[in-house]
């Protein structure tokens, strides 16, 4: 059996109707996220806040996409994909719309193409901004502008794609365990002690034995090694069942802290779940301290 087959993966399902409305929303983040940047470019002064504000505003397309994609039931993160690349085109468009729009005291506003390419083209000939004693102009400076777009574009496409592909759907219930009531049980286990042989025991649970996640709790988790066990699991249907463990060590003398998942969602039978909750327990519940009782007032 391949490995991919033992993890949760989206289904890649979408309906038209879902497709449209995450299309319209995340475009029109896009159109937003991109006018916010065009003037924001003009009034700051430091191009290092201008990179900033760039993958900022660009990473918001990629959540806004998320909240589309999962409210229009698209478990396809390749069409986030596409779509975070398309606001993102549109965001750098209406960047220039705006960006233009504000150098010129709010007097000149102007959509089409044409006039876009000729003023870009103008500016590009003596440059409107410089670092230390140097002024961009020609072709350097085009490159800027062209790299800057690119960045845009890209943050806007993978935050998209990464964001969705994030999500957990339930097909059987036709909904996400993160967005739709009701939400995911997730039990999480904070410190377990490492396995001796970690890729030996990822087979093991890949193959349905628990016994090394079993055998994990039995021992005290070191100072230099731990894992990090979740438990995600559907409560509607109770068929959804999914494991995720994340190590951590310290090295060196240092100690630099270094982080790994061992399995990311692996799907479990509803058995092994249930043995798990029973044999390691789920995590009581914090309550809150009730306030102590104020002494009597004497008259």
């Amino acid at each position: 059996m391949a490995r991919a087959t033992h993890y949760y993966v989206h289904s890649g399902r979408m309906s038209t109707g879902g497709v449209v409305g995450a299309a319209i929303g995340t475009l029109a983040a896009g159109a937003v996220f991109g006018a916010i940047y065009g003037i924001f470019s003009h009034y700051n002064p430091f191009i290092y806040f201008t990179i900033v504000a760039n993958m900022g505003l660009a990473y918001a397309i990629g959540i806004a996409a998320r909240r589309h994609c999962t409210k229009g039931h698209l478990r396809n993160p390749h069409m986030a994909l596409l779509l975070g690349l398309l606001a993102g085109c549109i965001g750098v468009y209406f960047n220039w719309v705006f960006f233009i729009y504000a150098i010129s005291a709010y007097e000149f506003f102007t959509f089409s193409p044409l006039n876009l390419v000729i003023i870009i083209l103008g500016m590009s000939v003596e440059g409107i901004w410089s670092i230390g004693d140097q002024t961009p102009t020609g072709f350097v400076l085009l490159g800027i502008w062209l790299g800057e777009a690119l960045l845009f574009i890209g943050t806007a496409a993978f935050s998209a794609f990464a964001k969705v592909k994030e999500e957990t759907y339930c097909e059987t219930c036709g909904h996400w365990l993160t967005f739709d009531p009701p939400r995911a049980s997730l039990t999480e286990w904070p410190e377990l002690a490492c396995f001796e042989q970690p890729a030996e025991a990822t087979r093991q649970l890949e193959a349905g034995d628990m016994n090394p996640l079993l055998v994990a709790i039995a021992a005290p988790a070191s100072e230099d090694c731990f894992y990090g066990a979740k438990l995600l699991q559907c409560p509607q249907c109770d068929q959804l069942h999914l494991l995720t463990i994340r190590e951590t060590r310290f090295v060196g003398k240092k100690r630099e802290k270094k982080e790994r998942t061992l399995v990311d969602r692996l799907i479990i039978s509803r058995e092994n779940a249930e043995a798990l909750l029973e044999t390691i327990g789920t995590p009581e519940p914090e309550v809150a301290a009730e306030p102590a009782a104020e002494p009597p007032v004497e008259v």
